[in-house]
């Protein structure tokens, strides 16, 4: 509350609201009781001076007892805010790995060795050691009948696997690694059971009418796949000894 320019609380107030009564009543009782004595405005002037007196110590009250302003209450300072931390960035997958294509057969090396060889070998696999001219004619022919150049140690161009042998083509017809290898899957071949007519002529060193004229022998080169030259057998030759360059890699 305000009086006077001056905050007071209730209970000042009342105080000088009680002071002020006493003051004024007590100066009042005075003045009615003298009231011929004295001069009317003598008394009115010292009512005045009653009430002035009164206020004075009143306000003077007032400004012992009304308490100092409170100091102002700090503004607490803004706490700070820790952003939370950004997540860890998730790692992409590790691709899988791409698998390793299987490495392409090595190039079969150039052939140049004589074939001659080589079917004397097969022939002693069979038990003919010593085969005849008519007989090594026979394979020879063949063998460029099968044009088998691209396949080391198999001129006749067989699919029997043996060990260490690696297919040369879609068909399966193997490349052998070394002579001793191919000489056994040539006559593995043979006596598989297809061949029966052929083995026979072999190991008889059949003479050479009985290679061309044998139409069981052309039959089974059929079986075989060279049908060209079983073609050749049934027209009747001729059969060459001369051996296939191309066949063998070179010692």
């Amino acid at each position: 509350m305000t009086l006077f320019g001056r905050k007071v609380s209730v209970a000042v107030l009342l105080s000088f609201l009680v002071a002020l009564a006493a003051a004024v009543g007590g100066s009042w009782v005075a003045i009615v009781n003298g009231w011929g004595a004295k001069d009317l405005g003598a008394d009115l002037v010292a009512l005045t001076g009653v009430i002035g007196t009164t206020i004075t110590a009143a306000i003077h009250t007032w400004d012992t007892q009304v308490p100092a302003p409170a100091a102002p209450t700090p503004t607490p300072a803004p706490v700070p805010i820790t952003p939370a931390p950004a997540p860890a960035p998730t790692p992409a997958p590790t691709p899988a790995p791409t698998p390793e294509p299987a490495p392409a057969p090595a190039p079969a090396p150039v052939a140049t060795g004589n074939t001659d060889n080589f079917f004397i070998g097969v022939c002693a696999r069979a038990g003919n050691p010593s085969p005849s001219w008519s007989v090594l004619a026979f394979f020879n022919t063949w063998a460029r009948w099968e044009d088998a150049s691209g396949y080391p140690f198999n001129p006749l161009a067989t699919t029997r696997e043996e060990p260490g042998s690696v297919p040369g083509n879609s068909a399966g017809v193997q490349i052998y690694p070394d002579q001793g290898q191919g000489e056994q899957g040539t006559f593995d071949t043979l006596n598989n059971g297809y061949y029966p007519d052929i083995l026979s002529a072999l190991v008889s060193n059949a003479p050479a009418a009985t290679w061309l004229s044998h139409p069981a022998i052309a039959a089974q080169v059929d079986t075989w796949g060279t049908h060209g030259f079983a073609s050749l057998l049934r027209a009747g030759g001729p059969l060459t000894d001369d051996y296939v360059a191309g066949c063998l890699p070179s010692a």
